[in-house]
């Protein structure tokens, strides 16, 4: 995140609940061109449950059979008196690679948000899944790189994960100097409760560098080239990528960190329909990037 501007502190006690005139100006709807996640740089789908079980089964098997032939080894060794020096490090090698075969068992997958059918089935099954919490495995779904186009021609990247039935998707934006990726910790977070995630790069960020007529540009000419404002336009275009992936703006929600939280206010200001925002570290200035105080209807969220 960049460090706050000399024009003033963080919003903090200057929030305001009152109505206030002004804000942007409502913005005609566009539609950008948007690239298909399938077609372009989308990752396969994580494998099925029974695919990671029987996977796993296997590796730990292996390793298993290999931990208890060491183990054997190292007994008859041991048993034999001449042999006892070499012996005792071959069984506590094979008990660490016993110990690693089970952990390989149990480990990945998500317990909390897979549903078991038969019961035969389920008792197993929910034990081996029970293991992987133990264990804190992380959650094994895996978001696609999308590509979409902002209307004035930016060509911009994002990491999208689609939400479970009936829950909203945030909108993740960072600050400057930033990337997609370091929202990637909340998000498996945010998925863990069946949430959707587009985190993206903005314009002259990460993979996001590809500007209109298909220059390469930088944030670090922004400054000069006043583009930092024009942002916002990269905001309108990830809902539009939404909408496209059958997602309203009622279901979807905003947040962003430093300028990115700068950028969420007047999006939202101009989107009414987004229910919540979330502002983390947002300033009165952000290089020209000024917040928006009211925003009326809406469940908010701010830390400095």
């Amino acid at each position: 995140m960049d460090n706050l501007p000399a024009g003033g502190p963080p919003l903090g006690d200057r929030w305001s609940p009152k109505l206030r005139e002004g804000g942007l100006p409502a913005e005609k709807p566009f539609e950008p061109e948007v690239i298909e996640p399938e077609i372009i740089g989308a990752q396969p789908p994580a494998p099925s449950l029974w695919q990671q079980i029987i996977t796993r089964a296997a590796i730990s098997l292996s390793i298993g059979l290999l931990g208890i032939l060491l183990c054997g080894a190292g007994l008859i060794l041991t048993i034999t008196i001449i042999g006892a020096p070499l012996g005792i490090p071959l069984i506590l090698a094979g008990l660490a690679a016993i110990f690693i075969a089970l952990i390989v068992l149990f480990s990945g997958g998500n317990f909390m948000t897979i549903r078991l059918g038969k019961p035969r089935v389920r008792h197993w099954v929910l034990l081996a899944l029970l293991g992987q919490q133990i264990f804190c495995a992380p959650d094994c779904r895996a978001a696609q790189k999308v590509f979409f186009t902002t209307q004035d021609g930016w060509k911009l990247a994002g990491l999208y994960q689609p939400p479970k039935k009936d829950k909203p998707t945030a909108v993740l934006v960072h600050g400057v100097a930033s990337v997609k990726g370091e929202w990637d910790k909340f998000s498996s977070r945010l998925w863990k409760i069946g949430f959707g995630t587009l985190a993206i790069d903005l314009r002259g960020h990460g993979e996001s560098t590809l500007g209109p007529g298909g220059k390469q540009k930088d944030f670090k000419d922004f400054d000069a080239t006043g583009e930092w404002p024009r942002m916002k336009q990269d905001m309108e275009a990830a809902l539009a990528f939404l909408a496209k992936n059958k997602i309203s703006k009622k279901r979807a929600g905003l947040i962003g960190a430093s300028i990115g939280a700068n950028l969420v206010s007047q999006t939202a200001a101009s989107n009414p329909d987004v229910s919540w925002v979330v502002l983390l570290s947002p300033g009165l200035d952000y290089r020209g990037v000024k917040i928006i105080e009211d925003l009326p209807g809406r469940e908010i969220f701010i830390a400095a």
